[in-house]
């Protein structure tokens, strides 16, 4: 499955990126948060996570090829509990205090 982001990260620039999975009665959703801005509202993906087994994720790869796409990936957090707002907050903070340390360079 592809997903459409309302925004499109820039190459050549530092981003701020969460994903943030839920569950509910009937499947997982998925939304994404770019420097502090919602891309991609909860989406259903017709499955739970915790209803599989030899799950493989991955971030940054082309889907069916294994390659990765162009760039550094750096302080990658896993948590066991996010929200929209902390995803928000969290995504900005990274992408503002990155961007006044480039500004100082």
């Amino acid at each position: 499955m592809a997903y459409a982001l309302s925004k499109s990260l820039t190459a050549g620039e530092w981003n701020a990126i969460a994903l943030v999975y839920n569950e509910n009665d009937t499947e997982g959703t998925v939304a994404v948060y770019l420097n502090g801005e919602a891309v991609l509202a909860a989406t259903g993906i017709g499955f739970k996570l915790s209803e599989k087994t030899g799950i493989v994720g991955a971030f940054g790869a082309t889907y069916g090829t294994g390659f990765m796409r162009t760039g550094l990936y750096d302080n990658i957090v896993v948590t066991g509990t996010a929200d929209a707002e902390a995803a928000k907050t969290e995504t900005a903070a990274r992408y503002d205090a990155f961007s006044s340390i480039r500004c100082h360079l």
